[in-house]
């Protein structure tokens, strides 16, 4: 991924007159041209500054390419007090490219603006200060439609409200067209659409100086960057303070003995109903191990480069593809556009070299002999709490079988018992009780009772 210095978002913003600004004096500061303001009656030259610092200017959709007349048309079309003028689009180019570079890649961006909303555009291209590498162009636009003989349309409302998410898609075909010249120069100038935070992880925004801090606004953006470079070399330090706190609690809290088996032996697993008590299978032989907190670092370590370099072979795998289109010599609409067949083909070259670098790194991460034996160690450990894992299972099942034969043979004993008491000859005892009886009587034998009606 290129470096931070490389990335940039398109910014949009507004022009209007609630903020007491003016498209034509705007106009004017941009195109380094002298204009008058019709509306307010102010006219502004700015001609000096052109001398070194206009690289050109680019009209599309400007009737005969009088400017003047055309900011002052869009004054005229706005009534109210509060009307937004202009839209404008500031766009930093890369310093490395040619001023011809530059010029093509704006003129596409200030096209794709007139094809898609219908807009006039003005693309002023300025050369950076003598202290910076701040090449960058303003793109300025009409908040309505103009036609070929110059008439004002409808606005385009379709770029004020952001729920719509025509900003973004703009934003995305600028990002797409300026990629597409870099890719042609071969250049590793990439802009992204997005926020840094989306690409960067940790990143911190910079603040934003506007020109009204006028000579000291250089300093301040200095400052500010130095600021935020001390910030992340802080989170840095910090987020290595945390790993290694993290690593010396792991080696504190990692056991000095052996884990015992989650298998627990249970008293008594069966009861009978004569009240006889099942004794327990023999316990496991084997006991499980903890997994060392290198080892278990090691192997995670070894899954994210795999994980990593698949994901890098994917993308290697479609710029190949690519590359093998452009050696074909079957012309897509890019190569149609730019005539960079050789510059492409290399730029596709220098994207798999990168690529190849990146997977011989998760290839050294992954082959590295420390992390291996690790690994290999923890495979180890973790392969015996299996067999351990899958002794318990087989005991439990033994267990359980035994229960169950137990119960049968208990259920069968019982039935067993049952049956024979049922073959017990009955009619013999009920006669043996009727000749008691008949004896009993036979003895005249008479129970006399007391006065109180008890028996004596």
């Amino acid at each position: 991924m290129p470096s931070l210095a490389t990335w940039f978002t398109p910014s949009l913003q507004t022009i209007s007159r609630s903020s007491g600004r003016s498209s034509v004096l705007a106009a004017a500061y941009r195109a380094c041209m002298e204009l008058t303001d019709e509306r307010l009656g102010i006219t502004r030259d700015f001609t000096p500054k052109g001398k070194h610092g206009l690289a050109g200017n680019i009209f599309i959709g400007i009737p005969n390419d009088n400017i003047g007349k055309l900011w002052n048309d869009a004054e005229k079309a706005e009534s109210r007090v509060n009307s937004t003028v202009a839209r404008e689009l500031m766009l930093p180019l890369c310093s490395k490219w040619t001023d011809d570079e530059r010029r093509e890649c704006v003129r596409d961006i200030a096209q794709m603006l007139r094809d898609t909303y219908g807009v006039a555009v003005l693309a002023s291209i300025h050369r950076p200060a003598r202290d910076n590498n701040n090449d960058h162009s303003h793109i300025l636009f009409t908040t309505r439609t103009v036609g070929t003989d110059g008439v004002f349309g409808k606005k385009t409302r379709i770029l004020d409200v952001a729920k719509t998410g025509e900003v973004m898609k703009m934003r995305e075909a600028v990002c797409a067209i300026v990629n597409a010249h870099a890719l042609a120069n071969r250049s590793d100038w990439y802009v992204y659409a997005g926020k840094f935070a989306d690409v960067l992880k940790d990143h911190i925004p910079t603040k934003h100086f506007s020109t009204t801090y006028g000579k000291n606004q250089c300093r301040y953006i200095e400052a500010n960057r130095e600021a935020v470079g001390e910030a992340m070399v802080a989170i840095a330090n910090t987020k290595n303070r945390i790993a290694a706190i993290d690593a010396e609690i792991a080696e504190l809290q990692r056991p000095s003995v052996t884990e015992k088996s989650s298998y627990i032996q249970p008293k008594s697993l069966y009861v009978d109903p004569h009240g006889t008590i099942v004794p327990p299978t023999r316990q496991v032989a084997l006991s499980r191990r903890a997994v060392p907190a290198d080892a278990a670092k090691a192997h995670a370590e070894i899954e994210v480069a795999l994980k990593r370099r698949n994901e890098l072979r994917q993308t290697h795998d479609r710029w190949a593809a690519w590359k093998m289109k452009f050696e074909d010599n079957r012309p897509n609409a890019l190569v149609r556009l730019f005539g960079s067949y050789k510059g492409s083909v290399a730029s596709a070259e220098r994207h798999l070299k990168l690529l190849e670098d990146a997977m011989q790194v998760q290839v050294d991460i992954v082959q590295d002999p420390d992390r291996s034996r690790l690994t290999t160690q923890f495979n180890e450990v973790i392969a015996h709490n299996v067999k351990v894992h899958q002794q318990e299972l087989q005991l439990a099942k033994a267990d359980a079988e035994r229960v169950a034969k137990l119960a049968e043979e208990s259920a069968h004993q019982y039935q067993t018992k049952c049956e024979q008491q049922s073959r017990v000859d009955w009619s013999a005892e009920l006669g043996k009780s009727e000749r008691d009886i008949k004896q009993r009587r036979s003895r005249g034998t008479v129970t006399t009772y007391g006065d109180d009606g008890f028996g004596m």
